[in-house]
């Protein structure tokens, strides 16, 4: 059977408590739409796009398995992988962080 909403408190509780400080003032600003704002102009797209694509050039270069599933995901379906909303996605994700995305 699935997890039921109790479990669930429990599991994000636990997760929770495991962070800094710090961390969980973020990520609860984050929730409630209070975090710092990033402006996303064209040029700061473009240039975390740039920074993306070096990261998954570096990537390429190394076997990883991230590596793997980037290929993976390429070879089935190159346009979707590169396309830019696929990309902002993962940008936003991780807050701009090109390496991380």
């Amino acid at each position: 059977d699935g997890l039921t909403q109790e479990d669930l408190d429990v599991l994000v509780a636990k997760d929770m408590h495991a962070l800094t400080k710090s961390e969980r003032e973020e990520i609860l600003q984050e929730l409630h739409g209070v975090g710092d704002a990033i402006r996303e102009t064209p040029d700061f797209i473009l240039q975390h796009r740039l920074l993306l694509d070096r990261e998954l050039s570096v990537l390429v270069s190394r076997w990883t398995s991230k590596t793997g599933a980037f290929e993976r995901a390429r070879q089935q379906n190159l346009a979707n992988v590169t396309s830019e909303d696929f990309q902002l996605m993962f940008l936003r994700s991780t807050k701009w962080d090109a390496k991380e995305a």
